[in-house]
């Protein structure tokens, strides 16, 4: 295999652990906590991830680019790393003595006093203010290519340090976030105490020039491109905060969104065999390279996400037993069974905002944000007047979501023009039949309890048959580059 055959199966692998990880730590929450404590616990990780994108100002990003600019600088490195904490540390006091003074007036506004506890507003504060600082150590783990601790790290962050707080405490959601912050406080004295206070003793004076240029730099260049990544964790945040007053159905919307992300992983090795073999097409200029990047892109992206939701919709209840340990969860979540088709929108916008933030300097994937997530909750109230909540809010997801995609692929035409259409057709065509088939014999399909061989088995073979559909149709570029990109080359 060739080293970046090696790469792409070492991220896959990563990948794998991280879903592995959501997935316990779903089972254990949806199994010990009511449904009421689960949706505060969901929902305070949620808007805690959506506040840290707010008070981090883009200084991640900027982090990543100068210290990569500046590589052989090791005073200018230093000095961008204690300029980021030094600028964490300022965020962190405004949001918290906001919340000191005017905490019931924000709490009031996000979390209605009738339904949720005086505690919730502290504790999204709390979580996002100690992710900024692992921001920093997993910055400098990247950058100094420690990929095995950056990915555990990162894993920890995620995921680890949840599960031993579940597995500490199971009555009192308070109790798990407390646990988790010591747990967290602890992993960030190790972290800087190995990884960023070596590199900052280095730097006995602050230069009053460099210092005044870099803190300018960081303000020109973060604060802009974090508008997108709030947007992003936005997102998520917008259809729970419309039905917020019903605490156990925001759950329920919350366990479901963490299903489809967590599902749209499976898609990823495809994917990544995507971005590879579209970076490396050859073409007569640069603007040819990212025209037939992302063509292949979306044929790729569009294809598999397409099979695969195809693939486990017939077996929806079988997916969410699988992820799910409680029976009232599960009925619960079972609701919101129609957004798992939100994984093909999702997978195109993820997978072509890079391209496209590349390629113009007009923020369009902010645009396409801003106007999706708008569309989504018209759609919410306009629907609200004649259905339920659960109707209501599935309808915004949806609008918001496949609108998005949608969007997306308009943004990117120009590079998206001469892309095969039959190669798209070849795998959304037979995927829609069967979800069609699905839907109308969904009645019939009552599966509950643990998946048997046999249902594995229809699965596997059923995903099989697209595929090779799909090949038989199309013969997708993607595919026949696969096997000669993972080969070892010689000079290796």
């Amino acid at each position: 295999m060739s080293k970046l055959g090696r790469d792409i199966v070492t991220n896959v692998v990563f990948a794998a652990v991280n879903a592995a990880g959501i997935w316990l730590l779903m089972r254990l929450s949806t199994g010990w906590l009511s449904p009421v404590a689960l949706a505060l616990f969901l929902l305070v990780r949620r808007y805690s991830a959506s506040l840290v994108g707010v008070l981090a100002l883009g200084a991640p990003t900027f982090q990543l680019r100068y210290v990569g600019m500046y590589a052989n600088d090791d005073k200018l490195r230093q000095l961008i790393d204690l300029v980021v904490m030094l600028g964490y540390a300022v965020t962190s006091v405004l949001v918290l003595a906001a919340l000191a003074l005017g905490g019931d007036t924000i709490a009031g506004a996000v979390f209605p006093a009738k339904d949720y506890p005086s505690w919730v507003p502290w504790y999204v504060a709390l979580l996002s203010v100690q992710q900024l600082y692992h921001f920093v150590v997993i910055n400098n783990l990247l950058l100094s290519r420690r990929m095995v601790l950056y990915n555990v790290y990162k894993l920890l962050c995620a995921s680890g340090l949840y599960i031993a707080a579940l597995a500490l405490e199971q009555k009192s959601v308070q109790r798990v976030f407390v646990w988790y912050l010591a747990g967290s406080m602890v992993l960030l004295g190790i972290g800087h105490w190995h990884f960023t206070l070596p590199a900052l003793r280095g730097l006995r004076r602050l230069p009053f020039e460099r210092t005044k240029w870099l803190v300018r730099e960081a303000l020109l260049y973060g604060p802009p491109r974090s508008a997108i990544n709030v947007m992003d964790s936005l997102l998520f945040v917008i259809t729970p905060w419309l039905i917020r007053g019903d605490v156990e159905d925001v759950g329920y919307l919350l366990t479901m969104f963490v299903l489809v992300q967590a599902t749209g992983l499976i898609v990823l090795p495809v994917n990544e065999l995507a971005m590879v073999v579209g970076a490396k097409q050859l073409g007569a200029s640069e603007v040819d390279k990212v025209r037939a990047s992302a063509r292949t892109l979306l044929e790729v992206m569009v294809g598999s996400s397409a099979i695969l939701v195809a693939s486990i919709y017939p077996f929806k209840a079988v997916l969410l037993r699988v992820f799910i340990a409680s029976d009232t969860v599960l009925a619960g979540v079972d609701r919101f069974g129609l957004l798992l088709s939100c994984i093909v929108p999702l997978t195109v916008y993820n997978g072509l905002k890079g391209i496209i933030e590349v390629r113009w300097r007009f923020p369009k994937n902010l645009v396409n944000l801003v106007v999706s997530s708008a569309l989504g909750i018209g759609a919410f109230y306009t629907v609200r007047s004649s259905h339920d909540s659960i109707a209501s809010v599935t309808t915004a997801c949806m609008v918001t979501f496949w609108s998005l995609g949608a969007l997306t692929v308009v943004s990117a035409w120009e590079l998206l023009r001469g892309a095969s259409w039959k190669s798209l057709f070849g795998a959304v065509g037979p995927s829609s039949a069967v979800l069609v088939a699905a839907l109308v014999a969904a009645p019939r399909l009552g599966l509950a309890g643990w998946p048997t061989l046999l249902q594995l088995v229809i699965v596997g073979v059923l995903a099989f048959a697209l595929v090779v559909t799909w090949w038989y149709i199309a013969k997708p570029e993607v595919l026949r580059h696969a096997h000669r990109l993972l080969q070892p080359r010689r000079s290796e």
